[in-house]
């Protein structure tokens, strides 16, 4: 994709250029996802485009560096007016930060330092994220404190167990990532709407600040800040995490990058008009990463429900048919499903499991999927049949079945509800609120995250209880008719654009 507008779609400008874009009704700030990188959120943005074709949207998309291929995986929709690409890497703006690090004379450089300790002081002592914003909107230039004496003696006193090389450095990685994010104008639009907190939300922060009387929207598909700490940890996804997670890690370069995550969310979720959430409980998790339950709303996904109009399968003789739709990828744990086949074969059930789709994401946990299956002697068990068409496949089954570490609210469930097959799931995200329902029985069952057993027993006994299974069915079809379509959810969107001032183009036209 070129700097122009030559070949029919949007302007995209990169760093480097220089000319300016024009005002749109609403920026989406999207991290690495829409439009060049194809499923999960990105699906999610594309179809919220294409159902407000009267309204006017620009994208401002992050990425590490140039090598990024800006290669749209969608026909962006004619209502996209720009994609502003920003390069997070220092060593895509050395020079530029270089510069800015030494500006001014010694004694501003230590002004500012103080400035910036007083304020990472007061939010890290005591949640003041005001102090940080006051920094923000009144510091001329906070980039030559990494070169004063004031920030590194504040540095070794507070991280004395980093070594003196490695916290510079550690240091450097932070002040260059705020300085790609925070030196330079954002276009203008009515609306930014970030779809994740972290690098997006704190351009969105930033963005509506720069443009006073603009409105800033944070959409949590799933939660940043935990993903990325437990990421950083290098643990399963769902563990819970807390402004107070940085105190209990030992590794100092670690609880520095936990610390910049956690912080990151504590000072952008206030400053959001709104914040969206897809299920309850996340709205509670966020709470305590400085989330703001009075601002949070509930827009869940929708599922395109004409195309699920085949009658549900009745299950007969033979074993039972079970699918897991999901990308063959570490968090969606296959691996762990096999095991959990394999128990469950074991304990003396008769099943039958595809995997459904796509299986080109992660090549080398693909082939660790399939040497699982053949060292089990599930071959003739376990199918790996790609990615499908979803609606047209699901009337076969009798079960769908997830073992992920880490989901929001998983369309995979939803689409299996509306279809009227019941669901096996681990108890991530909003799973336990699309199964159950305390006013009809549930539509399946949930079980511990990474609990093979628990996850084979159930479907163990579901493989020989056919009434369990009958009253699953007649539950699924049940909460499936609950669950908003598409275009319902989608509309949520425009409503909430609505009353932070979008003007639809229809409505300007006749104004």
């Amino acid at each position: 994709m070129n700097s122009s507008a030559s070949g029919g779609g949007p302007v995209v400008r990169v760093p480097g250029d220089c000319f300016e874009l024009p005002a749109v009704d609403v920026a989406l700030v999207m991290e690495s996802t829409y439009p060049f990188l194809k499923g999960g959120l990105s699906g999610v943005v594309h179809d919220l485009i294409v159902a407000h074709p009267d309204i006017r949207f620009g994208i401002i998309f992050t990425t590490w560096d140039s090598s990024a291929e800006l290669s749209p995986q969608y026909p962006v929709p004619g209502n996209v007016a720009w994609v502003d690409v920003r390069y997070l890497a220092f060593t895509e703006h050395r020079e530029a930060f270089t510069a800015a690090v030494q500006a001014g004379t010694d004694s501003h450089a230590e002004r500012q330092a103080g400035l910036l300790i007083d304020a990472l002081t007061s939010l890290h002592r005591h949640h003041d994220t005001q102090a940080w914003w006051d920094l923000y909107d009144r510091a001329s230039s906070l980039w030559p404190a990494l070169r004063s004496r004031t920030f590194m003696d504040a540095a070794v006193a507070h991280c004395g167990d980093v070594p003196l090389g490695s916290l510079f450095w550690t240091s450097r990685d932070f002040f260059s990532l705020l300085f790609a994010l925070l030196e330079r104008p954002y276009p203008e639009a009515t609306v930014y709407h970030a779809h994740t907190t972290g690098y997006a939300g704190l351009i969105a922060a930033v963005a509506s600040r720069q443009h006073p009387g603009s409105k800033y929207v944070q959409s949590e598909n799933n939660l940043y800040a935990r993903d990325a700490v437990n990421t950083v940890l290098g643990r399963r996804s769902d563990h819970t995490v807390t402004l107070d997670t940085v105190a209990q890690v030992s590794d100092p370069v670690k609880r520095a990058w936990v610390w910049w995550y956690t912080r990151l969310a504590q000072i952008t979720y206030p400053e959001a008009d709104v914040l969206t959430y897809l299920y309850p409980s996340a709205i509670t998790e966020a709470a305590a990463l400085g989330g703001v339950p009075a601002k949070s709303i509930l827009i869940p996904n929708g599922v395109d429900k004409a195309r699920f109009t085949a009658p549900v399968r009745q299950r007969g003789e033979g074993p039972l048919r079970v699918a897991c739709v999901a990308r063959v990828v570490p968090i969606k744990a296959q691996l762990d499903l096999i095991d959990a086949i394999a128990y469950a074969r074991a304990q003396g059930a008769d099943l039958r499991v595809d995997l459904l789709g796509p299986l080109s994401h992660d090549p080398d946990y693909v082939h660790s999927c399939r040497h699982k299956v053949a060292a089990l002697g599930l071959q003739g068990v376990v199918r790996f049949r790609g990615t499908v068409d979803t609606a047209a496949a699901l009337p076969d089954y009798d079960l769908t079945v997830l073992a992920s570490h880490n989901e929001g609210q998983p369309l995979a469930v939803m689409e299996s509800l509306v279809a009227g097959v019941p669901v096996v799931a681990t108890d991530v995200g909003g799973v336990r609120d699309l199964i159950y329902n305390g006013h009809q029985k549930p539509a399946g069952a949930v079980v511990p995250v990474g609990d093979v057993r628990a996850l084979g027993n159930m479907l163990c006994q579901v493989s020989v209880d056919k009434q369990l299974l009958d009253s699953w069915q007649k539950a699924a079809a049940a909460r499936g008719a609950a669950i908003p379509d598409a275009a319902e959810a989608m509309a949520e969107y425009g409503h909430l654009y609505e009353e932070c001032g979008v003007v639809r183009a229809r409505e300007r036209a006749h104004a």
